[in-house]
């Protein structure tokens, strides 16, 4: 082949040389013209590594490279993480809990979506339609609103729209009201009757009485109603406000790793459970071991709707807290951490006389993330077992070439002592010749 393409080439050297020429002429003549640009060129680059090598050693520099590490590094630590879960994951055909019910909800629900899309769809169609045939004004009187909204600031929406939530449950409440309203005329006897022990009072509780007198009764029924969404939205305030702060997971990730090694709780677990972890079954007990008073503010909170339960949803974001704690523990290669500060926590819960496996049982990023490190290391005991084939491979390879230069090295002697040989015949001839001139000399005559 390697003749062929020779005299191939060779035959065309004809037609490609004139070209390669060519190139190499203009070549020669396009260096000089690149003189004032490659010295200015230089000039720069050399400024920008003085530059660079400047910020190199500051301090800014150093304290850049150490945030960029530590984000390299947690980044790459949640990428590998969430690999793991993948691949773990995709061998049982469930590729994640939420995806999972996503594909779900929309094999069940997918026709109803559709077509309440292409409801929405033409809805549009035939609102901008008719906005058309109002003209621009309309049009115009719609941004200028969005442009005011988008002009407000964060608080003040904010607390227009809980004033908004506020009077739509006053509203309500006035509604439920009027309804009985042709109940209560049948209490009017009684509120004279009221009025008439009220009229012997002096100052302020007569002018009430008067005030509240001469409202109808619809308007006392309003006054009732709105003085009972107030309470409720004052009580709904109250309750957000004496909430604790939900917990840092960070921080109690960092908490539970001394717990592991001291035995004792300190920074954000001290916080939310105390130093002796006294504290845990009560701060988690309304998920875990929900009473009946539990279970009732838990029904209120779900039939007033947007009005939470506090008690639980406190517990739950503790204890999800406490979930995914463990589950950075174990994902960090701590996992022998992430267990001792378990059973701590367990024997800590077991100390109120309840069953710490209710405690155990709700710890799901944790049994996730335990299985996704089994996982990653049956991936590397198979890593090993490719790597280990490369090995035997490569020693493979080395053993041959040793073979190959011990028989050279043995070629090598063989030949240094035919060499050898050689040397010993050529001394035996000079002195042989030495021998027959000496027997010459000798035997001249």
């Amino acid at each position: 082949m390697k003749e062929q393409y020779k005299a191939w080439s060779d035959g065309l050297s004809d037609d490609t040389m004139p070209v390669f020429t060519k190139a190499f002429a203009n070549l020669s003549a396009l260096f000089p013209k690149l003189t004032p640009m490659v010295r200015g060129a230089s000039r720069e680059l050399d400024r920008l590594m003085t530059i660079v090598g400047g910020g190199i050693e500051s301090p800014g520099f150093d304290r850049f490279m150490t945030k960029f590490s530590d984000f390299a590094t947690k980044g790459l630590r949640d990428v590998n993480n969430a690999l793991v879960h993948f691949m773990r994951t995709i061998d049982v055909g469930k590729v994640g809990g939420g995806l999972s019910e996503f594909m779900d909800y929309a094999r069940a629900n997918g026709p109803l979506v559709g077509e309440a899309l292409s409801n929405i769809a033409r809805a549009m169609i035939k609102l901008l339609v008719a906005a058309s045939d109002v003209g621009v004004g309309l049009l115009q009187v719609v941004n200028a609103f969005a442009k005011l909204v988008a002009g407000l600031p964060t608080g003040l929406v904010s607390t227009l729209l809980q004033v908004a939530v506020a009077f739509k449950v006053v509203k309500l409440a006035a509604a439920g009201f009027s309804v009985v309203a042709a109940g209560l005329l049948s209490m009017s006897a009684g509120i004279v009757t009221m009025r008439g022990a009220a009229s012997g009072a002096t100052g302020r509780v007569a002018a009430l009485a008067a005030a509240l007198g001469a409202l109808s009764t619809k308007a006392k029924v309003a006054l009732a109603a709105t003085g009972i969404g107030l309470l409720v939205a004052a009580v709904t305030q109250l309750s957000k406000q004496s909430r604790q702060t939900p917990p840092d997971v960070d921080r109690l990730t960092t908490s539970l790793g001394r717990l592991a090694s001291g035995g004792k709780a300190s920074g954000e677990a001290a916080r939310l459970f105390g130093k002796d972890l006294d504290g845990l079954y009560e701060s988690i007990r309304a998920v875990t071991d929900p009473a009946a008073a539990d279970k009732i503010d838990q029904g209120i909170g779900k039939a007033l709707g947007k009005i939470d339960s506090s008690s639980a949803k406190e517990a739950a974001e503790r204890l999800d807290g406490i979930d995914k704690a463990l589950a950075n523990l174990v994902k960090s290669g701590k996992a022998e951490q992430a267990a001792a500060a378990l059973d701590n926590m367990a024997t800590a819960y077991a100390k109120t006389g309840k069953d710490a496996s209710k405690f155990r049982a709700q710890l799901d990023d944790y049994k996730a993330a335990l299985a996704d490190a089994a996982f990653e290391q049956e991936l590397a005991a198979k890593a090993q077992g490719l790597f280990g084939e490369q090995a035997l491979l490569t020693s493979g390879k080395l053993a041959d070439q040793k073979a190959s230069a011990d028989g050279l090295r043995g070629a090598i002697q063989a030949l240094n002592d035919v060499q050898r040989q050689g040397l010993g015949g050529m001394i035996g001839f000079e002195a042989a010749i030495d021998s027959a001139s000496k027997a010459a000399k000798e035997n001249a005559g």
